[in-house]
């Protein structure tokens, strides 16, 4: 299974792909600042990436997950702390 994807979030740029068998699924993602040219590359749980897209396309951001939706989503988190996608 392959899944590829781009999604802008004002100036962050997410990259993503989903790959996986039965037994495992990760994604490989690249998130890139528009304005500064910053970016990284992480591979990561897909479960855990797909929490955290969901709490950063929600209109309430973080109010709306859960402790433990939003802990599985801070630990897919770029490392460099201006690239993060979540509130």
């Amino acid at each position: 299974m392959a899944i590829l994807g781009t999604i802008v979030l004002e100036d962050t740029i997410i990259h993503f792909e989903v790959l996986g068998d039965s037994t495992t699924t990760r994604v490989k993602y690249t998130v890139a600042d528009g304005r500064t040219g910053e970016s990284e590359r992480k591979a990561v749980d897909a479960r855990a990436f797909m929490t955290a897209l969901g709490i950063a396309l929600d209109f309430e951001g973080d109010e709306n997950a859960t402790v433990a939706e939003y802990r599985q989503a801070e630990s897919v988190q770029p490392d460099n702390k201006n690239l993060r996608f979540i509130p």
